[in-house]
């Protein structure tokens, strides 16, 4: 499945790091990237989320490889048909910023599932 992504965001919501992307098709489509902070002792791991709730969970990413002009998400198994996500970025340098600091927040512990390359 490939997309474009319009919008990158980051945020610390309610003891949360919380990435996302908003994908530009008209659907309203997204993609969530979450994970409680490190004090967290409820922390299940990184959740991952694609265009509805129902399309969700957690530890379901094998490997997200990110640079300026995409990110790629292998899922570590078939999630509503899908097994690869890849994002184009249509995004400014200040979202993508912010956006690839907080996915290195989610994957805190994780590293080898996340390649950023710059």
């Amino acid at each position: 499945m490939t997309l474009t992504a319009t919008t990158a965001t980051y945020d610390l919501v309610d003891g949360a790091h919380v990435t996302g992307l908003a994908i530009a098709d008209g659907t309203e489509g997204y993609l969530i990237f979450q994970r409680s902070e490190e004090s967290d002792p409820d922390d299940w791991g990184i959740y991952f989320e694609f265009s509805d709730q129902s399309n969700s969970g957690y530890n379901q990413i094998r490997k997200c490889r990110i640079n300026r002009q995409m990110v790629e998400v292998d899922l570590a198994e078939t999630v509503a048909g899908v097994s690869y996500i890849k994002v184009n970025l249509a995004v400014d340098d200040k979202p993508f910023i912010k956006f690839a600091a907080g996915m290195r927040e989610v994957f805190r512990g994780q590293q080898e599932k996340l390649e950023i390359i710059a």
